[in-house]
């Protein structure tokens, strides 16, 4: 059986991973994996106007020098 987090799939977990993220900070919702009530982001002022920048990233990686 293969596992999700083989070597040709890691790409598409992290990016999963990091549109989960932006979900959240578009919801200004990021819970807390032990305890999901505490929301991580709460008191957290301007934090979802980093939203835009992720997922510039997201669209537009940056290129490393060859």
């Amino acid at each position: 059986m293969k596992s999700d987090w083989e070597q040709e799939k890691l790409s598409d977990r992290f990016y999963g991973c990091v549109n989960r993220l932006v979900q959240y900070l578009d919801e200004g919702k990021l819970p807390q994996y032990f305890n999901p009530e505490n929301n991580l982001l709460e008191g957290k002022d301007g934090i979802a106007d980093d939203a835009p920048v992720i997922k510039a990233f997201l669209r537009y990686p940056p290129q490393l020098p060859a």
